[in-house]
């Protein structure tokens, strides 16, 4: 009988932190992750919603200091950031 309370310790605590690791489901995207992530936790991404015009100039700053995006990238990112990250 305790092998089965270790069982079900370990289960309860192997998915208590597989929520913690995945941010409790909160959606990310794979270009935020890989491009700011690359600088930066990417929680700063995703704690504050801004304004179009804010995304611009934060993501200008970025390539500033050398955030390496191709154009194509950039589109894609500017489009998430708007469409899911937005004031508007």
């Amino acid at each position: 009988m305790p092998h089965i309370k270790i069982f079900f310790g370990l289960f309860l605590m192997t998915h208590f932190l597989l929520i913690l690791l995945t941010g409790c489901g909160k959606k990310t995207f794979e270009i935020i992750e890989n491009k700011c992530g690359q600088c930066h936790k990417t929680s700063l991404v995703y704690e504050k919603k801004r304004s179009p015009g804010d995304w611009e100039l934060l993501v200008f700053g970025m390539k500033s200091r050398g955030l390496r995006i191709t154009a194509d990238e950039e589109e894609k990112l500017m489009r998430i950031l708007n469409n899911s990250l937005s004031l508007e």
